[in-house]
């Protein structure tokens, strides 16, 4: 997965267990951004980020020093609200622009 933090390309990579060490089962999302979004005045720290995260993964945020990385994470904890896209976690939506208003 790759995405753009602010303005420079970021990894993220998410890794799922050994599929022979576990019975294989649906996954679903744990975790779901879509054009996720933060600006900070003229900066913009978070630039439409598409992410998904399913059942079991792990997700690592690679990239350089200020490229947005906590950013992104304070938004998925809630600590930060995002001025544009959406944050699902599980089957709820937890941030869009309809929960901002």
């Amino acid at each position: 997965m790759t995405g753009t933090l602010d303005g420079r390309p970021a990894t993220m990579a998410a890794m799922a267990p050994d599929p022979a060490s576990e019975p294989a089962a649906p996954t679903r999302n744990a975790l779901r951004t879509t054009a996720l979004t933060k600006r900070f005045g003229e900066v913009v720290a978070v630039d439409s980020v598409d992410l998904e995260v399913h059942e079991g993964e792990f997700l690592g945020v690679l990239g350089p020093s200020g490229c947005g990385k906590t950013t992104l994470l304070r938004l998925v904890a809630g600590f930060e609200r995002p001025d544009g896209g959406e944050i699902v976690i599980g089957d709820r939506v937890v941030a869009d622009r309809k929960r901002q208003d």
